[in-house]
């Protein structure tokens, strides 16, 4: 079922999927903290690049990662049907590109 959005703005909302074969995948984000420009690849091919998206982070001190996952909408209806599993591993942080 398709949901309309109700936030303000998801940066790369269509760009991709994830894949939901029960096969492991990569995902890497790329955050250039003096520019703001954010790029994304999946399994090893860009899927999402902006420029200034995040302009004005540079000047923040680095605090740390937050990591979620998220169904959307603001009830239980936006839920699954039934019991799901999300799996992740081999988080990393670096100061470049790392595929």
């Amino acid at each position: 079922m398709n949901r309309p959005v109700r936030t303000a703005a998801l940066a790369g909302l269509g760009d991709w999927h994830f894949q939901a074969d029960g096969r492991w995948h990569t995902v890497e984000q790329l955050v250039n903290r003096g520019t703001g420009d954010i790029t994304v690849w999946y399994d090893g091919q860009q899927v999402h690049a902006a420029t200034g998206t995040a302009s004005g982070i540079g000047s923040l001190p680095f605090g740390g990662v937050l990591f979620s996952t998220f169904y959307g909408g603001h009830d239980t209806s936006w839920g699954p049907a039934s019991t799901q599993h999300a799996y992740f591993a081999d988080f990393s942080l670096s100061t470049g590109v790392q595929h």
